[in-house]
């Protein structure tokens, strides 16, 4: 079945007081759409989960490229998927954690019609040729992480901003909400700067 072009985003998560401060989420698509969360509590394993959950939730239907500086989170949601679901998420080791987001990442996988790929890249890279998605979803996960430290509560904002080259281009500006990953609290605004396409994966999972 035919669904379309793939969409790529970068992912990432911040945690500003690893564990149980403030955190936030984020993903930037390469259409220039892009969405970032937070909550005054959380880590930043919950915080890269969250942003590949947030994709799933928010596209369901068209193919995915996603690319996560956090070998943890995609493993979590593709290598080590099989294994869990097979021996109902328990494990000899102990309990998994943050298992109510990655069961969740793991239902929206299993019930897609439209293919998935992970792909993993460096992390806290600045130049934005190199990943410019994976540079500016740092960027919102930031903003997401402060902004629930500033309203001590939860956040949540989406938006466009135009490709690099658009006559358009010009400062975001915060639109419709999408799905929310939580409840939403006071916004924070984002402001990122416009970056050149996305350069050759290092390492890519197809699931």
């Amino acid at each position: 079945m035919e669904h379309g072009l793939t969409l790529t985003f970068g992912t990432d998560g911040s945690c500003l007081r690893n564990p149980d401060g403030p955190t936030g989420w984020a993903y930037i698509c390469d259409n220039g759409n892009y969405a970032y969360g937070g909550r005054a509590s959380g880590t930043n394993q919950i915080g890269e989960l969250m942003a590949i959950l947030t994709v799933l939730r928010d596209h369901p239907h068209q193919p995915l490229e996603i690319q996560s500086d956090s070998a943890y989170a995609i493993g979590c949601s593709s290598t080590w998927k099989p294994g869990w679901q097979r021996a109902g998420y328990v494990r000899k080791t102990g309990p998994i954690a943050n298992l109510d987001i990655i069961r969740e990442i793991h239902q929206l996988l299993d019930g897609r019609g439209a293919p998935v790929r992970f792909v993993k890249v460096k992390a806290h890279l600045r130049d934005e040729s190199v990943h410019p998605l994976n540079v500016r979803a740092d960027e919102l996960a930031g903003r997401g992480a402060r902004g629930a430290q500033a309203a001590r509560g939860d956040v949540l904002e989406a938006g466009h901003w135009p490709l690099a080259g658009s006559p358009t281009a010009h400062p975001p500006t915060p639109t419709t909400v999408l799905r929310p990953p939580v409840e939403p609290g006071p916004p924070s605004r984002a402001v990122l700067r416009p970056g050149a396409e996305p350069a050759r994966p290092e390492a890519q999972f197809l699931f």
